[in-house]
């Protein structure tokens, strides 16, 4: 059970910061592409949530308790990378978050997904970092006890 938490608690943290993301990301995209002056409705708002839940559960690739050879994970983090493309362009075309006919707007998306997709394993990286080092820190401490 505490598996289940664990991977429900991942998840959690990989949306909100795929949210974060493509809000700040879509802000920049509607400004080039659409105008300053255009409006939304809150359904944007659910399209977002709606999509970065999908590529959330996307990011359940990338989760594992094994150690994985370099040639496995950069294997999963390409598939990873294609499921997330697929994902967000599907959707972007059924909203009309973009134009096929519009060369523009599929490379700005593009850009966009590239630039979120970044971000969000910029943002797992360095919290990971951060665990690390308080784990070493911790241990470290340990040590230090046990000397005594």
């Amino acid at each position: 059970m505490d598996k289940f938490f664990e991977k429900i608690r991942f998840m959690f943290q990989i949306y909100i910061q795929i949210v974060a993301m493509v809000i700040l990301g879509s802000a920049i995209y509607i400004t080039v592409f659409w105008g300053n002056e255009c409006t939304l409705s809150a359904n944007m708002l659910w399209q977002i949530m709606g999509v970065s839940a999908v590529c959330s559960l996307c990011s359940l690739i990338l989760d594992s308790k094994r150690e994985l050879s370099k040639r496995v994970m950069l294997l999963r983090e390409i598939l990873h990378f294609v499921m997330i493309n697929v994902v967000v362009l599907f959707f972007g075309f059924w909203f009309e978050w973009f134009y096929l006919s519009a060369w523009k707007m599929i490379v700005g998306m593009e850009l966009t997904i590239i630039a979120v997709y970044a971000g969000v394993m910029l943002i797992n990286y360095r919290m990971n970092q951060r665990t690390a080092e308080e784990m070493n820190h911790k241990l470290q401490e340990r040590q230090s006890e046990l000397r005594k």
